[in-house]
């Protein structure tokens, strides 16, 4: 059985992304520490899951990078949850349009290791809404941009070892597997 992975990008205040979704304040140098760290986690993945708005940005980027990141990004097979993309251009890239938890639970019966899910505001809503996420996973730039979407409050963070000139990765307490209670629910994006 999968464990779902919820991954998040976020500066030190909480950040997410802007109202458009920009991520133009995540910090472009990534130490070797750091970039060791993201290509074992990316290549644990028996898959990328991610919602529209996600794989639009990332299906523009991947395919063409030369970044370290790529190679995974571009072998493992990527998940879409969308009711508006019907075909996807980039290879090993697989569309569902329908219920998310109902193709989230199957997917974890299904697939074993881990199913990274790299959030977008909306499709980590869904999936912590619906209880589905096993472990998450923030990795924080140490940045404090103007507040437009964050994290949730009801988050605890577990322990923090890692650069202070680069992001950190957090990781967040987990729930055990098998276990049926529900996930820290996000509250709507603050606009």
């Amino acid at each position: 059985m999968a464990k779902l992975i919820l991954e998040m990008q976020c500066s030190l205040d909480g950040y997410v992304c802007g109202p458009r979704g920009e991520l133009d304040w995540i910090l472009p140098d990534m130490d070797a520490e750091y970039t060791a760290w993201t290509m074992e986690r990316l290549w644990r993945a028996s898959a990328h899951l991610m919602g529209g708005v996600a794989y639009r940005d990332m299906a523009a980027h991947w395919p063409t990078s030369k970044e370290p990141f790529a190679e995974p990004m571009n072998r493992i097979p990527k998940i879409v949850f969308s009711r508006t993309i019907t075909r996807a251009e980039w290879r090993e890239t697989e569309v569902i349009a329908g219920d998310v938890a109902q193709h989230v639970e199957r997917l974890k019966r299904e697939r074993t290791g881990e199913l990274l899910a790299h959030g977008g505001v909306r499709f980590a809503q869904s999936l912590i809404g619906a209880g589905l996420v096993d472990a998450y996973r923030l990795v924080v730039h140490p940045v404090a941009p103007p507040r437009t979407y964050s994290t949730p409050e009801a988050l605890s963070f577990a322990n923090n070892s890692g650069s202070d000139t680069t992001a950190t990765p957090i990781p967040l307490s987990e729930k055990p597997y098998g276990s049926t209670s529900r996930s820290p629910s996000i509250s709507p994006p603050q606009v």
